[in-house]
């Protein structure tokens, strides 16, 4: 069974969606340093990353400070 518009299948059988997103170019280029000195693509370093993410019971990164004020989600986009 092929696979739908945008996802590909990986070598270990799982599926990997396309995930877009604009940064700063600071921010791209720290990035890409990184992958690059770990000898992984962006996306495998951006994985890593989102799977050592802590949260908290909302849901949020422990890192989020309680003290920074909440956008609404209409805002937020």
């Amino acid at each position: 069974m092929p696979s739908p518009v945008g996802r590909t299948r990986r070598p270990n059988g799982t599926t990997s969606v396309r995930f877009t997103m604009r940064v700063n170019e600071e921010a791209h280029e720290k990035a890409a340093r990184a992958a690059a000195a770990l000898g992984l693509t962006m996306a495998a370093y951006f994985e890593h990353l989102l799977r050592r993410e802590e949260l908290d019971e909302s849901g949020r990164p422990l890192w989020w400070s309680q003290h920074q004020e909440e956008l609404p989600l209409s805002q937020s986009a």
